[in-house]
C-alpha cells in the first residue's frame, strides 16, 4: 500500500453506557492533530444517556445503533462500515493523546517494512489513580512472535492503528469475552509487521463500571485464551510448545498473588485450570500441584501475624 502524505484513518468506537467519560473521549478523537476521515461510533444499546451525546455530534460522527451485543461484536460492525484505509479502535471511556494519530502515521512512513499495525504505549489514568505508563514487552519483535503475542497483553486496542485491508479475514472473536484483544492482534500479527511508538499516547482508564477492574479478570483472560485455542490450533508444534509454557508461566503467577491476597476461590480456579490443561507437560517447578495448608490453618496464622504486628506498633 502506498504511503499517502494524508491518509484517510477510520475510527470505531463501541459505546455501552459511556455517559460519564464519553465527552472526553470523543473530544480526544476530534481533536487529534491527524484528523480522522470519519468517526464511527456503534451505540451498543446504552440505556443511559450516552445516545442523547452522541447525537449532539453529529455531523462530526457517524451514528450506528444496534442491540446490545458486545464489546467485540460492536467493533466489527464498525470496522465493516469502514471506508478509510487505516482503522483506529478507540472505547469510549478512553482518551487519546492530541496527537496519537500524527505520531504514529510518522512511524509508519518512517519504517523501512510494509507495516500492518502501528501501536503506542499506554498509559492508565482514574479516580484516586496516579497516571502510570504500562512500559509493555514488545512481543511483536520477538522470535516466536505469534506465541508470544497470543499468551501476553501485547496491544491495547485503544492504542492500534492498523491497515483496513488487512483484516477483511480476521476479526474480533466474538465468543470471547476475555482477551479478545490478545487474539485479534495476533492474528494480525500473522498478515505482516508492527511497529511501537515508545510513547504513551493512550490513555485506559480504570473505573469499577469495567469488566477488567475485578481480580478474576485475569484469570478469565487466560482461561478463554486456552479455549480458543482449542477450537484454533494456529501454531505450529514449537509455537504451540512455548505458547503453553508461557501461559502456565502467567498462571503460576496468578496463583502466587492469589495466595498472598486470600483469594480461596481464585486459587481454587487455578490448581483446576492447571490439573485440566498443563500437570501433562510435565512442569515441576510451581506450587501448583503441592498440598494447599487448610484455609482454616492460613487464617489462624494470619490472625496471630496481624496482631502481632498491631502490638509492635503500639509499642
Amino acid at each position: 500500500m502506498k504511503k499517502s502524505e494524508n491518509p484517510k484513518i477510520s475510527v470505531v468506537i463501541p459505546c455501552f453506557n459511556a455517559y460519564p467519560y464519553l465527552i472526553e473521549s470523543l473530544d480526544s478523537v476530534l481533536d487529534q492533530t491527524l484528523k480522522p476521515f470519519e468517526v464511527i461510533v456503534v451505540n451498543d444499546g446504552s440505556t443511559d444517556s450516552s445516545l442523547e451525546i452522541l447525537n449532539s455530534y453529529l455531523p462530526k460522527i457517524k451514528i450506528i445503533n444496534q442491540n446490545n451485543r458486545g464489546v467485540s461484536v460492536a467493533r466489527n460492525v464498525g470496522i465493516r462500515h469502514c471506508k478509510g484505509e487505516w482503522i483506529a479502535i478507540q472505547d469510549a471511556d478512553d482518551i487519546w493523546d492530541k496527537e496519537k494519530l500524527e505520531k504514529q502515521w510518522v512511524a509508519i512512513r518512517s519504517s523501512e517494512e510494509e507495516v500492518v499495525c502501528c501501536y503506542t504505549e499506554v498509559f492508565m489514568f482514574g479516580p484516586k489513580i496516579e497516571r502510570t505508563v504500562c512500559n509493555r514487552p514488545e512481543y511483536h519483535k520477538m522470535k516466536d512472535s505469534l506465541a508470544e503475542m497470543l499468551a501476553n497483553w501485547c496491544v491495547t486496542s485503544n492504542s492500534a492503528l492498523f491497515r483496513s485491508d488487512k483484516c477483511q479475514e480476521i476479526e474480533f472473536p466474538e465468543d470471547v469475552k476475555d482477551g479478545e484483544d490478545d487474539i485479534f492482534f495476533a492474528l494480525l500479527r500473522m498478515k505482516g509487521s508492527f511497529v511501537k511508538v515508545n510513547e504513551p499516547l493512550a490513555g485506559y482508564r480504570i473505573h469499577l463500571g469495567q469488566r477488567t477492574s475485578n481480580h478474576s479478570h485475569e484469570f478469565q483472560k487466560l482461561k478463554s485464551k486456552l479455549n480458543w485455542y482449542s477450537q484454533n490450533r494456529i501454531l505450529n508444534s514449537q509455537e504451540e510448545k512455548l505458547f503453553f509454557k508461557r501461559l502456565f508461566e502467567n498462571l503460576n503467577d496468578m496463583y502466587e498473588r492469589a495466595y498472598w491476597r486470600r483469594d480461596w476461590n481464585t486459587l481454587k480456579a487455578c490448581r483446576r485450570l492447571y490439573q485440566e490443561n498443563f500437570k501433562h507437560l510435565g512442569y515441576r517447578n510451581t506450587n501448583l500441584n503441592k498440598m494447599l495448608p487448610p484455609k482454616l490453618a492460613i487464617q489462624f496464622k494470619d490472625l496471630i501475624y496481624n496482631r502481632f504486628l498491631s502490638k509492635s506498633k503500639e509499642g
